[in-house]
């Protein structure tokens, strides 16, 4: 949002070893001031470890919540009111179990929101899987599960997300292509209330520990894939593609990556995306001293 900024700490002990918390600050006379703070309850909630602002709402991934059995996950969801920001509910997937990380990944659009589960055993352990809700003036409804239409164990489908009106961006990082952890991207389309598979994307390189699809930023044509794995300019250096959708289809438009080496950089890591404009985070990179990080601007 313009005037809203959500900050995550999900190491952060607040109430119990590595619960997490989130900071909301708001723009003042050119500054941000604190004005709320959002904590879990529980130890090693990792809560914070994903978030997703929009005009009303804040959503808040929680992975290691243990309500369900350890790592089942859980997301949070606060809505803007006269009186501030307010807990609105919490959402758990269909069937709760140990290990799915619920929350790993979280997205949001209009009145639906969009939650990863990468540790989703349905198909496989580890395989992965995206639910869909619907916010209603009754609360979050089910509105679709989505899993691999390739799956097997450990793919983490669903480690990263992606929504927009009509299209949901899937990344499973650790699928094995060519070879192994190469990744994939998947992309769905909406049509009278449907959903179907649109494309499948890969980064097209002939290497293994790509973990292309680690983060996926979605903006109107365009979709920014990272892949920090990737050995461009040394071990683990990372890289970002850009596509461009033409019709139905998705094709490769920009290739990114520092220039310079960037061993163990991770650059794709994080990325984000608005209009022509983008932004790539490699937390590995060097620039102010071991592991200082970077976030590249284009």
């Amino acid at each position: 949002m313009d005037d809203l900024a959500a900050v995550a700490s999900r190491g952060r002990m607040a109430n119990g070893r590595h619960s997490g918390a989130v900071t909301l600050f708001q723009e003042s006379d050119g500054g941000f001031l604190q004005i709320k703070s959002f904590t879990s309850t529980q130890n090693h909630d990792s809560f914070g470890a994903s978030l997703v602002l929009s005009t009303e709402r804040l959503v808040v991934g929680a992975p290691g919540d243990t309500r369900h059995g350890i790592d089942a996950g859980a997301a949070h969801i606060y809505r803007r009111s006269d009186e501030g920001w307010l807990s609105e509910t919490r959402l758990d997937p269909h069937r709760p179990a140990p290990r799915v990380r619920f929350g790993a990944a979280v997205a949001i659009h209009s009145n639906r929101i969009a939650v990863g589960a990468p540790g989703d055993p349905v198909k496989g352990p580890g395989a992965g899987a995206v639910h869909l809700f619907r916010i209603t003036s009754s609360g979050p409804v089910s509105e679709a599960v989505f899993r691999s239409p390739h799956p097997s164990p450990d793919d983490s489908y669903g480690a990263s997300i992606a929504l927009s009106a009509d299209r949901l961006v899937v990344g499973a990082p650790m699928e094995d292509g060519w070879l192994r952890d190469t990744g994939a991207v998947y992309v769905y389309v909406r049509r009278s209330e449907k959903w179907t598979l649109e494309a499948q994307l890969d980064s097209g390189a002939l290497e293994g520990g790509l973990f292309f699809g680690c983060s996926v930023a979605l903006d109107g044509n365009l979709l920014l894939v990272g892949a920090r794995g990737h050995d461009v300019h040394g071990w683990e250096s990372g890289s970002a593609h850009l596509f461009k959708r033409a019709g139905s289809k998705w094709v490769a438009d920009v290739f990114l990556a520092p220039k310079s080496g960037g061993r163990n950089g991770f650059f794709g890591h994080a990325v984000a995306l608005h209009g022509r404009q983008g932004v790539v985070g490699a937390y590995g990179a060097k620039v102010l001293g071991p592991w200082s990080g970077a976030a590249f601007f284009f």
